[in-house]
């Protein structure tokens, strides 16, 4: 994989979320989230070098170093949706595959949780504290 520009984070998970697999290779990063509301793996955040954009919509950005774009598939009776955000080297996206019933304002509550940090800035850190090499 390419070297994304920005390094996804997550901060402290609202009541009720739960992160119930973390899958990191050569191809990506996959982190799949449960929600005692919304389901079992009801969010899973992907990290890869490109994305498909295909029917999605341009969006005001939530998160600085990110363009952001949404695509609804589907608002009832479960909610289905992508939230995209596309950086130079990178593409981080949200899939919400919500149970019957859950309300799609929960995808609001765990997309708080998501900032992007420069990588420029994580290695600049690693060198001071840690090591002289990249991440």
């Amino acid at each position: 994989m390419t070297s994304a520009s920005q390094i996804p984070c997550l901060d402290s998970l609202p009541e009720g979320w739960s992160i119930s697999a973390v899958q990191v290779d050569q191809n990506g990063t996959v982190v799949t989230l449960d929600s005692d509301r919304a389901g079992n793996a009801a969010a899973t955040l992907n990290l890869q070098p490109t994305c498909d954009l295909s029917g999605s919509v341009s969006s005001p950005s939530d998160l600085e170093g990110g363009e952001r774009y949404d695509r609804i598939d589907q608002l009832e009776p479960s909610f289905k949706a992508t939230r995209f955000y596309v950086f130079p080297g990178g593409c981080l996206w949200w899939e919400f595959d919500f149970r019957k019933g859950a309300s799609a304002t929960e995808s609001v509550a765990i997309g708080e949780v998501l900032y992007l940090v420069p990588r420029d800035e994580v290695n600049a850190e690693l060198r001071k504290h840690f090591i002289d090499a990249d991440l």
